[in-house]
């Protein structure tokens, strides 16, 4: 058989054996997929309450209008909405797992931050991600943590898909939250977080939103009930009275076109003049005594600008 032969050969034989059997060997790899699925599938419970994740350095556990997984260190509280996340317990009820891996499993936790309806996950690589509720069934275990208590009043946070990776915030790492000036620390990447520090322990207690209008209404009554009592004056009696009710010199009695010094005097003693009509009159007769108004140069020299026909008589007296 020659060389070319045994190539044919192999061909065909090859072709036979990919039709015998293309249908069995398929359908046998899409039914362990599916069934793997469906293994992983989760299911989860949101708690009624609604909580608030506190850092032990400083700054609460939130995510920023970038999608980003931040620890804002300034401008947020206990009651602050942006600082709301909802917990959601899960089980993942494995077949493979003995009982007793799946008592543990109860304790699993997955982070929704109810602002931005965003969960706090892990990607492969170890990053901390802000994830939405289509892509969140398929991260599976990334989205998953585990509270391990250190002591009576703050736990870490461990990933579910790696014990070894852990949640925490690089302190010395601040940026600005976008939009307002408060300052926020970055998320570590979970292998590279120590948990004996304070960016890695956390306190956990239950948010409580604050009504406002409910807490000071006190200080609102007391406000309103002051703008009541205060009674307006009916009468314009005197310039600062007028400059009280912002009243403009249009709104004064006008003076006569021409005024005398003469009458002027004898309006002066005349009872029934009022104390602005009179001001107004005086400081018409300065309005029009002065020919043209002095411009200051700068508010600290007080002198006024001298005009171009008196800079050329200093310059020709000078010489």
């Amino acid at each position: 058989m020659k060389r070319y032969e045994k190539v044919i050969a192999t061909a065909l034989v090859t072709v036979l054996f990919a039709m015998c059997c293309p249908m069995p060997c398929q359908g046998a790899n899409q039914r362990t997929r599916k069934t793997y699925d469906q293994k992983l599938r989760p299911h989860c419970w949101q708690m009624k309450e609604k909580f608030y994740m506190k850092n032990r350095c400083e700054g609460f556990v939130t995510i920023s209008t970038k999608n980003q997984v931040i620890l804002q260190q300034t401008g947020l509280d206990t009651s602050h909405p942006a600082a709301a996340v909802i917990k959601e317990t899960c089980n993942p009820a494995l077949e493979s797992e003995s009982p007793a891996t799946r008592r543990v499993n109860r304790q699993l936790v997955r982070y929704l931050h109810q602002q931005t309806n965003k969960y706090i996950c892990f990607d492969r690589k170890g990053r901390v991600r802000a994830v939405s509720g289509s892509r969140v069934r398929r991260r599976g275990k990334l989205c998953m943590f585990v509270e391990n208590r250190i002591n009576p009043s703050y736990h870490i946070i461990r990933s579910y898909h790696n014990p070894s990776w852990h949640l925490g915030f690089n302190r010395k790492r601040v940026v600005a939250v976008r939009g307002s000036h408060d300052m926020a620390a970055t998320a570590r990447r979970g292998f590279a977080t120590n948990i004996h520090s304070c960016e890695g322990q956390f306190h956990s207690g239950r948010h409580a939103p604050v009504n406002l209008p409910n807490q000071f209404s006190g200080i609102f009554d007391q406000i309103q009930q002051l703008k009541t009592d205060i009674a307006v004056p009916e009468a314009v009696v005197s310039k600062s009275a007028a400059v009280a009710q912002q009243l403009t010199v249009d709104q004064l009695p006008q003076p006569p076109a021409q005024i005398n010094s003469k009458d002027l005097s004898e309006l002066n003693g005349n009872p029934k003049i009022s104390k602005a009509h009179l001001e107004a009159l005086r400081l018409q007769q300065i309005w029009l005594g002065k020919k043209r108004a002095y411009r200051i140069r700068h508010f600290k020299h007080k002198r006024p600008r001298l005009s171009r026909r008196q800079k050329i008589l200093a310059k020709k007296i000078g010489k």
